[in-house]
Order: C-alpha cells, then structure tokens, then sequence
C-alpha cells in the first residue's frame, strides 16, 4: 500500500514537472524535510525527496536540456559554458574518486548520488528555469513554508516533548529522554537531533532577514518573512544550536554594518552596547569558555579534530572517501577523554564536524581543493554584484548571498553543513539564486 501511495504521488507531482517545472520546483523547496521518508526500490534505498528531484531533473532533460545538446551537436547555437564550470568538474572528479576509492562502496555511491550528482543537477535546471525575480520569489516563499514547518514542530516539542497527539498517536516526539527533560530540553523538530535544526533554519533566517529588508522600502511589512524569522529563531534557541545563534548575530551584525551609513551607525550603537552587557555579566565567562572550547561540546570537538588529522596525516591526498570516516578513524579513535576531572567516553562520529576537515576526509585533499575555489568564486561573484548593482533589491540581496555563505562556513567550523540530502540541495539553491541575481541585474543594465 506504501508504494501504491508513493507511485500516486510520484504520478502527480511527474504531471505537475511536465506541465510547469517552475511549480514543481517550489513544491520540492516546501518539502525539503521529505528526505526523511525512505523507501527501497529493490535494492536501491531512495527518499521523496530524491524522487521528486529525479523527476524535475528527467523532465527538464526530455523538455530542454537533450534538444539543446542536439542544437549544439549540430552547431546551431553557440557554446555558452554555466558558471562555476571548472569547480563542479572539479568536485565531481574529487566526489567520483573518493566514491571509488571508499571503504564501503556501496553507501559510498548513494552519497554520490545524493549530495553531489542531483544536487548539482538541480543547480543547472534551477538557472535555466527559475530566471524571473517573481518565480524567485515564489521559492522563498516554498522554502519558508519549510522552515515554518520545521520551526512549529519544534515549538510544540517545546511544550510537549513527547510529540503531536494525532488521534492516540504521537508524531515527532523528542528521540531520546535527556533531551526531553525540562532543565536540558533541545527540541529536535521531524529530525534525529537538535543540531539538525540550527543547520537546517539557521541559513534561512539570513535569508528572509535580507529579503524583508529587499522589500521593506516598499514601506510594506510581510508577515510570512516576520513570522519566518521569528519562528526559526525560537527553534534554533530551543534547540540549544549555540553555534547557529552566534553565527547568525555575526552575519546580521554585518549586514547592518555593511548595508549603508545609518545601518552602520545603528549597528556600531548595539555593537558597543552588546560588548559592555558581556563583559559587565558572567556571560564573558561563558562565551569565553564556548569560543575558546572548553566545555564539553568543544572538549568533544577537539578530540575529533585530533584523531581526523592524524588519520589524514596518513592519508593527506584521498582522505577517508565518501562514507568512509568511521572505518578510516578506527585505528586513531581514543575511546574517551578527562572533561572536567571525570572520563567521558566519545562515539565515533559521522563527520569530523568542521567543514575543512569534512570535506576533506570525504572527498580528499582535490575536493577541498575544489569547495575552497568553489567559496572563493561565490564571494567574488557575490561581493561584485552588491558593490556594482544600482537596483537596491539585487544590491541587499547579493549583501545577503554573501552572509548566508558566511553563516554556512562559521557554523561549519564546529558542525556538519552540507553532508545531508536537504542541505546539500539547499546550499546548491544559494549558488543558483546568485546566478539568477546577476541576470536580474544584466537586464536591468539593459533596459537602463
């Protein structure tokens, strides 16, 4: 019956891509979460949300992307190369690599698959379909719906840790009982664990904070951007994402100092204010011990960032290859450490939880190579276009681009930001939707 229900849906949504791809884009923006229902199609284990980008991406090949090739085949129309050409070979190389070079093959090509090939497939469908500020919009917007979702489901776990009633039945509760309990409660929303919540809103809020700032000079206040922001922030504060709350203070901190001179005068006021209520209060004491990593969390982390260089140390060119880190660490992996005077013992974790020791593990020392360029390329482009563009909502939102990636990096030094399916496509969003910016702002020269 699941697979009839899946098969049904599949149908609808296939009828949806071929009628209106654009539609079908937003409708996969609003179910981001989706990769959480997995299914098997014989031995291939495959989610929602893999299956709906597998139909907007046949469909756009059938649609417009084979008579294009067949056109250039002919030489009908002249070669235009996409952006970030070179960087996606390049990762896709690194990415196929380290599949091959994997100690577990098979899990290994499922995160080919999933967080390289289709989303970078979908990155190359998103700026050939999505090429109009209101059909832009209309993925905000999706990805709003997204973060609302996500967002009132934490709320609630909030109040109720063991889930939503649903007719005897309850949906989402809190996975495991120290996070459910009052004192120490960290909500987790349809996710496995709190972290998950931070990675997934803490890029929006920049977001929607930018894009209500983009459409505040209309002298209109959008409620869903309000209500985006605010709900978000209270997940990831009840989610306990501390790093996700300091990376976003810094990027709107940025913002207000970068966007214009009475931004800057404001933001320099609460700036100065923020530091004396820090160093006047026990919080100098706290912060300190979070960024200078000595309690437990960072005591963790450090253990992990030890043990992952010493495994690369002896594997500096290849890493531990796409799903790989687990088997590759063992022979490093210390089963504990002294944290505040008591033993704690450390799991082995997925990821080394930052993002150059990420990548670099899974895709080797030529895929960091490749996402450091990658990085490079969007904030040349991103910086560009806020300085050059006359157009003050392409202008505030390349400012904007530029703070989400930010955010993603600062987040990602103590964290895993791009090694899930929802993320993964959704880093791959923000790159497109720079690409749309910049052909927003070419036409505006040429209509100027």
């Amino acid at each position: 019956m699941n697979y009839l229900i899946l098969a049904i849906y599949f149908f609808g949504f296939g009828a949806i891509a071929w009628k209106n791809l654009s539609w079908a884009m937003v409708i996969l923006m609003a179910l981001l979460p989706s990769y959480l229902i997995r299914f098997k199609i014989w031995v291939l284990p495959s989610t929602l949300l893999e299956g709906m980008l597998l139909i907007i991406i046949i469909v756009w090949l059938i649609q417009e992307g084979w008579p294009r090739i067949r056109k250039r085949l002919k030489k009908e129309i002249s070669y235009q190369p996409y952006p970030f050409t070179l960087q996606i070979i390049l990762l896709m190389l690194a990415a196929t690599l380290a599949s091959w070079l994997s100690p577990n093959s098979w899990p290994a090509l499922g995160l080919w698959r999933a967080y390289f090939l289709e989303p970078i497939l979908f990155f190359l469908v998103f700026i050939n379909v999505i090429k109009s500020k209101e059909k832009l919009e209309r993925i905000f917007w999706a990805l709003g719906i997204s973060a609302l979702a996500v967002s009132l489901v934490a709320i609630w776990q909030k109040f109720s840790p063991v889930g939503i009633n649903f007719f005897g039945h309850y949906l989402w509760p809190i996975p495991k009982l120290f996070w459910q309990e009052a004192i120490s409660r960290r909500v987790t929303s349809f996710f496995e664990y709190p972290n998950a919540v931070g990675l997934f809103l803490g890029p929006i809020v920049i977001l929607f904070f930018g894009w209500l700032v983009a459409t505040l000079k209309k002298l209109k206040l959008n409620l869903f951007q309000v209500a985006v922001i605010l709900f978000s922030g209270l997940a990831i504060f009840w989610a306990q994402s501390e790093a996700v709350l300091l990376s976003l203070c810094l990027a709107i901190i940025l913002f207000g100092l970068f966007f214009n001179k009475r931004g800057r005068i404001l933001t320099s006021l609460i700036l100065v204010l923020i530091l004396i209520a820090i160093v006047l209060t026990p919080a100098k004491n706290y912060l300190v011990g979070k960024l200078t990593l000595q309690d437990f969390s960072g005591q963790v982390r450090l253990q992990i960032w030890q043990e992952t260089l010493a495994m690369l140390k002896d594997n500096p060119l290849f890493g531990a290859g796409l799903a790989g880190y687990q088997t590759k660490i063992l022979p490093y992996h210390e089963s504990g450490r002294i944290i505040n005077g008591k033993f704690q013992p450390i799991e082995i974790y997925l990821y080394p939880h930052n993002i150059f020791l990420n990548f670099w593990s899974e895709l080797g020392f030529l895929g960091l190579l490749a996402f450091f360029w990658l990085f490079y390329e969007y904030f040349k482009k991103s910086i560009k276009l806020w300085r050059e563009s006359k157009n003050y909502y392409c202008r505030t939102l390349a400012l904007t681009l530029t703070l989400v990636l930010l955010t993603i990096i600062i987040h990602g030094l103590v964290d895993v930001p791009y090694f899930k399916n929802d993320l993964a496509v959704m880093f791959w969003f923000f790159v497109s939707t720079l690409i749309i910016l910049e052909g927003l702002k070419q036409d505006e020269n040429k209509s100027a």
